[in-house]
């Protein structure tokens, strides 16, 4: 007799990495509720202070006018990431996360700041009786 030798087929062992949750941004790159309250604060808040800073400087009823386009802007922002349009997805979930968010958003309270700065500019009377 002949001792012969099997070789058992070694099967490998299955490690499983944990993937880090981000309780405020999916996977994918959208917003969960967590970062949608700090957004709503980030909005309000700086309209708030926008209307406070503007109807302290000029009146306030300028004040409100650049209080709404300030809170539009950045509410537009916001919506541009959650209702998935190109790029912003994209951006967030690739390295961006909730910090990118707040970016996003406070991008967009700065361009209704500038959309009420031209809105001011553009149907304010003339300054002097000269002009």
């Amino acid at each position: 007799m002949v001792p012969s030798v099997t070789l058992a087929p070694q099967t490998p062992t299955l490690t499983l990495t944990p993937v880090v949750e981000n309780d405020l941004v999916s996977p994918e790159g959208y917003p969960r509720v967590g970062i949608w309250l700090l957004v709503m604060l980030a909005v309000v808040g700086g309209a708030i202070l926008m209307f406070w800073a503007v109807s302290r400087l000029v009146s306030p009823r300028w004040g409100l006018r650049w209080a709404l386009c300030v809170f539009l802007g950045g509410l537009l922002a916001y919506n541009y990431l959650a209702l998935g349009f190109p790029g912003a997805t994209d951006w967030i979930a690739s390295d961006a996360g909730a910090f990118g968010v707040l970016l996003l958003t406070f991008i967009g309270q700065v361009v209704g700041s500038i959309a009420a700065w031209l809105w001011m500019q553009i149907f304010s009377g003339p300054r002097s009786q000269e002009d």
